[in-house]
C-alpha cells in the first residue's frame, strides 16, 4: 500500500469514528447482516490500528535481543521484555512454562578439497547429531536419482542439489535427506538450501531421523555451492569435501506469552491469534515469526486501547494473543497450550489462529475445521475487510501451532503475500542471517494487525459465534 493509499483508506475509515454498542439477539445469518451490525466498529478498528501500530517496537525486539532461539537468554530476556512492556501498555500479560529438551548449535566448518580448496558457508540443521569426515562426494538432484545410484552411497558425502519448486515439495531434502543417505550407508546429508534466491546465503530448519536408520550429520550449503558441486561432477571432476559439526542438546524451560482481554459475557469462550516467539539462532528473527507474533498482540493493544477510551464495548468473549515457544524445532509451546486450554479444561475456544507468513501485506485467511456453515459466517465477517481486499479460504486454515485445534474447533490461517507458489519473496531469507527487520513491510504490518483485529473482536463478539 503507497502512501497515496494508505492517507485515502485513513480518510475514509475517519468519516465512520463514532462509539458503536452492539446489542443485537439475533444469529447473523449473511454478509448484511455482519456488515449493517459490525462495519462501523470494523472501520474504527482499522482507522485506529493504520493511525496507531507501533511497529518500532517489533524493530525494538529485533535489534536488542537478536535472535530469540528457544532455550537461549536471547528469548529468555526478550520474553521479559514483552512482560514489562505490556504491562506499561495496560494489558494483562501471562505466561506459562514449556520444558524441552533443546539441541543447540556448535563449531561447523566445511571445505571443498578437490578438485581445489574452498571454503563453504554452511549451517547445520536442527537437530543434526555431531560429526566430521573426509570423503568423497556423491551429488544428486532427487531422491529417485538417490535410489537408483544407492550402491554408490557408502562412505560418500551425499549432496543434494535439488531446485527450488515450491517450500512444501522442495523442503522434504531438508527433513529427510539424513533419513534417505542414512540408509545407504552415506556419511553425511548435505542440502542445497531451501530458497528460490540466494546470495550465497545457507538456510537452516529443523530435520528428522528414522528409527532403525544411522544417524548421520547434516547440513545446507549455499544454492551456489550446490550448483557448483553439480557442475563439477558432470564435467567428470573427483570431489571431495570435508566437515565438521558440532552440537549438544540440554533440558531448558521456555515460555508462552498469553494476553487476554476478557469478555464481558462469557469469559471462557475465547477467540485467539497467535504467532511464535522463537526464531532459529541466525538473523533476528524479523519475518519469521516476529512479524506474525507483533500482529497478534498488537492488536490486542489496539482493541484494548480502544475498549479504555469507550470507543468500542468489551466483546462478549474473550479474545487473545499467544506468543507460541519453540516453533521451530517440534511446537512444544503449542502442544503445551492445546493440553493447557482445550475444552476438558473447560475453555471453549471459538478459533485458534496463526500468522506465520512474513506479514508482508494480507492476502486471505484460511479456515479449517468448522461445518460449511460456520465458514460462510467466518468469510462475513472477512468481508468487513474490504478494504484491503482480503478472502477468505475453505481448508487452509491449519498450520504448524494449531493444526492439534482442527477436530475441537476452528483453526484460522492469516496467509500473507511474498509467501506463496507464485510468489515466494519470503523464502529468500527464511531460516537465514539475512532475517532481519529491513525486511519488515510497516504498511503490510499495519494491515495485519487491522485484520487481525477485526477478526478477533467481531468473532468474539456476535450473539452466535461460529
Amino acid at each position: 500500500m503507497n502512501r497515496t493509499t494508505l492517507l485515502f483508506v485513513l480518510v475514509l475509515l475517519s468519516l465512520n469514528a463514532i462509539a458503536i454498542t452492539c446489542t443485537t439477539g439475533e444469529r447473523h445469518k449473511s454478509v448484511r447482516d455482519i456488515h449493517d451490525q459490525y462495519q462501523k466498529i470494523a472501520d474504527l478498528i482499522i482507522d485506529a490500528s493504520l493511525k496507531e501500530t507501533n511497529v518500532s517496537k517489533l524493530i525494538y525486539l529485533c535489534d536488542r535481543f537478536g535472535h530469540r532461539f528457544a532455550g537461549s537468554q536471547h528469548l529468555k530476556d526478550a520474553t521479559a521484555w514483552i512482560l514489562q512492556t505490556m504491562k506499561h501498555e495496560n494489558i494483562t500479560g501471562e505466561t506459562e512454562d514449556v520444558p524441552i529438551n533443546q539441541w543447540f548449535r556448535g563449531e561447523e566448518t566445511a571445505y571443498l578439497l578437490t578438485p581445489y580448496k574452498k571454503k563453504l558457508n554452511i549451517l547445520g540443521l536442527g537437530g543434526t547429531v555431531a560429526g566430521s569426515a573426509t570423503a568423497p562426494v556423491l551429488v544428486v538432484t532427487s531422491f529417485d536419482e538417490l535410489d537408483e545410484r544407492a550402491a554408490e552411497v557408502p562412505g560418500k558425502i551425499v549432496v543434494f542439489n535439488v531446485p527450488f519448486d515450491t517450500y512444501s515439495n522442495t523442503v522434504a531434502y531438508r527433513t529427510q535427506g539424513a533419513i534417505a543417505v542414512g540408509k545407504y550407508g552415506g556419511l553425511a546429508s548435505v542440502v542445497r538450501s531451501i530458497t528460490p534466491f540466494s546470495l550465497y546465503t545457507p538456510h537452516t530448519g529443523n530435520m528428522h531421523y528414522e528409527d532403525g536408520t544411522p544417524k548421520i550429520p547434516t547440513f545446507a550449503i549455499t544454492v551456489e555451492d550446490a550448483e557448483l558441486m553439480g557442475r563439477l561432477q558432470s564435467y567428470g571432476e573427483a570431489i571431495s569435501m570435508e566437515f565438521s559439526l558440532d552440537s549438544y542438546r540440554q533440558d531448558v524451560v521456555g515460555q508462552n506469552i498469553l494476553a487476554t482481554i476478557e469478555g464481558r459475557e462469557e469469559p471462557s469462550k475465547i477467540a485467539a491469534f497467535g504467532g511464535h516467539i522463537d526464531t532459529w539462532d541466525v538473523g533476528s528473527g524479523a519475518i519469521d515469526d516476529g512479524g506474525g507474533y507483533f500482529s497478534t498482540w498488537e492488536a490486542i493493544r489496539i482493541l484494548n486501547n480502544l475498549i479504555s477510551r469507550g470507543v468500542i464495548t468489551r466483546p462478549r468473549r474473550s479474545v487473545r494473543s499467544i506468543g507460541w515457544f519453540n516453533e521451530e524445532n517440534g511446537a512444544d509451546g503449542a502442544y503445551s497450550y492445546y493440553n493447557n486450554h482445550n475444552k476438558q479444561k473447560n475453555q471453549n475456544h471459538i478459533f485458534v489462529g496463526e500468522s506465520d507468513n512474513g506479514n508482508f501485506f494480507p492476502n486471505d485467511f484460511g479456515y479449517s475445521g468448522g461445518s460449511e456453515a460456520s465458514f460462510k459466517e467466518f468469510s462475513s465477517v472477512v468481508s468487513l475487510l474490504s478494504v484491503f481486499n482480503i478472502t477468505a479460504t475453505y481448508g487452509t486454515g491449519t498450520t504448524t501451532d494449531n493444526k492439534m485445534w482442527v477436530s475441537e474447533t476452528a483453526c484460522v490461517n492469516l496467509h500473507s503475500k511474498g509467501h506463496t507458489d507464485s510468489d515466494p519473496y519470503y523464502f529468500w531469507f527464511h531460516h537465514t542471517d539475512a532475517d532481519t527487520p529491513d525486511k519488515l513491510n510497516a504498511d503490510g504490518l499495519k494491515a495485519s494487525v487491522a485484520a487481525i483485529a477485526v477478526v478477533l473482536y467481531v468473532s468474539a463478539d456476535m450473539v452466535a459465534s461460529y
